[in-house]
């Protein structure tokens, strides 16, 4: 049964360093092993940290997200009416499809697809409630991208609760 008291995952920590460092002192500098124990000390500290702040690191929204998501957000931002195919937006995040996907699961809670679907219903929403005297439903959503409008109508009234024409004369 593991050790509950404050500070015994500490000291189990120092007696692994000290034996592993008594078996190979030689090898610390130059090897893999030196960077392994630096990077267990490294993570033990951030675990530790972050227990005592009250976070959770592996919850997703609460880390640092990475470059290439915050690329692949802005990509779609500006692209998203020319509906840009996922492996197009990972080619401009400089990763590959698989890495955005799981980067976004990890760190926004959702895939790439539903950034996008949600930013181009947001930007539907934006264009209806601004209106203006020549703004139509079917005018807005075709600026979007959307081309099948009963689809798109089902989506915007699952996401706002309301008919996109609701939203226009309003």
């Amino acid at each position: 049964m593991p050790d509950r008291r404050p500070g015994s995952a500490w000291l189990a920590l120092m007696e692994y360093l000290v034996r592993a460092i008594a078996e190979a002192p030689d090898r610390l500098a130059a090897d893999r092993v030196g960077r392994h124990l630096e990077q267990t000390v490294c993570l033990h500290l951030l675990n530790d940290w972050a227990a005592r702040a009250g976070l959770d690191p592996a919850e997703p929204g609460r880390s640092v997200v990475p470059r290439h998501v915050r690329l692949a957000e802005a990509y779609m931002a500006e692209h998203a009416a020319s509906l840009p195919a996922m492996t197009e937006v990972a080619r401009a995040a400089g990763v590959s499809l698989r890495s955005l996907t799981d980067a976004f699961r990890r760190f926004r809670g959702y895939t790439p697809s539903a950034f996008l679907r949600e930013r181009r219903l947001q930007e539907v929403r934006r264009l209806l409630q601004a209106g203006g005297s020549d703004m139509t439903v079917s005018r807005a959503a075709y600026t979007m991208g959307y081309v099948n409008l009963g689809e798109f109508a089902r989506s915007y009234r699952a996401r706002f609760g309301e008919r996109p024409s609701e939203t226009l004369r309003s």
